[in-house]
């Protein structure tokens, strides 16, 4: 399990890899915090390509990182959501909350 954060032409890109639980949430939330304070129009991407799951203090963090990125004018969006997060989601009624690629490169060019 890990969360990883980095850049690639002004669009930050945040890896998420395993359950995105409490623990992986409050690693997001202090990378973020590190990395991007103070940065005006944050655009992020969550690659979710090898996250399994997510629960309810990892939907939180994500509805968080979306309202950061909106308050800073810039976007948010998940990348490659799998079935199953994609059913927690729906379940949840946060499909419609978040903006969705169907991989990383098709939310770079959604982002530039």
């Amino acid at each position: 399990m890990g969360v990883k954060l980095s850049e690639n032409n002004q669009v930050r890109i945040l890896r998420i890899e395993g359950d995105f639980t409490s623990e992986a949430a409050q690693q997001a939330t202090a990378l973020l915090d590190r990395q991007c304070t103070g940065v005006k129009s944050l655009k992020l991407v969550a690659d979710v390509s090898a996250c399994p799951y997510f629960d309810s203090q990892g939907l939180e963090t994500l509805l968080s990182i979306r309202r950061r990125c909106e308050e800073s004018t810039g976007r948010f969006m998940l990348a490659s959501v799998d079935a199953n997060c994609r059913k927690i989601l729906e379940i949840t009624r946060l499909e419609s909350r978040f903006e969705r690629a169907d991989d990383l490169e098709s939310a770079f060019r959604s982002l530039r």
